[in-house]
């Protein structure tokens, strides 16, 4: 077997060269790091021999961005596979992923069935109420009702703060954090909350100008708030990523 994979490895010419600068001992192997600056897990599956700084070392693949399918350091196969293997070890690899997020997106709808993962209550608007259940029932996959369990949890925050005599404007930030730090949405996901309160809560209205012009980067957010239109953060910060 090894021998088959050496003479794969010496007859393969898609690698890049990089010289090793330390190793550091790990539970798969060694963590290793190029003088480029980059750095890179070695498995020790193939080889047990301790990578040596000032070594070369060839890593095989299609280039930055891409699986690194094999590791051969001074000549010592630490782990190699040809693109043919490596592809079917990919696939196994997605098919084994996807079966596991089918299961538990049917785990998530099943318990969402026996009354789990409820949204706390809130004030929802007259006219809102039925758009929001619609919705709600509409979402159980893991990452839609996420939103809702997110937009209920920091509206309930910042009705308590409003009970006192604080303004919307002056708790939504606050109140946003910490009931992200039970969710952990995306911005996309803070955006599609936005848009849910701003319909169906009760002080929504004062969600949506205060979030226009907290997210804007120039004048976007005061013509949404006259337009009547929520920006989405996500994709203010694609927009504004330098190109």
């Amino acid at each position: 077997m090894s021998e088959k994979v050496d003479n794969h490895w010496e007859r393969d010419q898609q690698f890049e060269t990089y010289k090793v600068k330390g190793a550091r001992p790990c539970d798969r192997g060694w963590e290793l790091s190029l003088e480029d600056g980059g750095c890179i897990l070695c498995t020790n599956e193939r080889c047990q021999r301790e990578p040596q700084q000032g070594e070369t070392a060839r890593f095989y693949g299609k280039g930055f961005g891409y699986r690194v399918r094999g590791i051969v350091i001074e000549g010592r196969v630490y782990r190699y596979q040809t693109p043919a293997e490596d592809e079917v070890e990919f696939k196994a690899q997605c098919d084994q992923w996807q079966r596991e997020r089918d299961e538990a997106t049917e785990k998530h709808k099943a318990e969402i069935a026996q009354g789990k993962h409820m949204p706390v209550p809130f004030q929802l608007k007259a006219s809102g109420r039925a758009d929001w259940e619609r919705g709600l029932a509409n979402n159980s996959d893991p990452y839609g009702r996420c939103c809702y369990l997110f937009a209920a949890d920091w509206a309930a925050l910042m009705e308590k703060e409003i009970a006192s005599g604080k303004t919307v404007a002056a708790v939504a930030k606050d109140a946003s954090r910490e009931a992200d730090r039970k969710h952990g949405v995306t911005g996309f996901m803070y955006g599609v909350a936005v848009s849910l309160l701003a319909h169906c809560w009760e002080h929504g209205e004062d969600l949506r100008r205060w979030h226009n012009l907290d997210t804007q980067v120039g004048k976007e957010g005061e013509r949404a708030n006259e337009e009547g239109g929520t920006l989405n953060p996500a994709l203010l910060n694609i927009g504004s990523c330098p190109r």
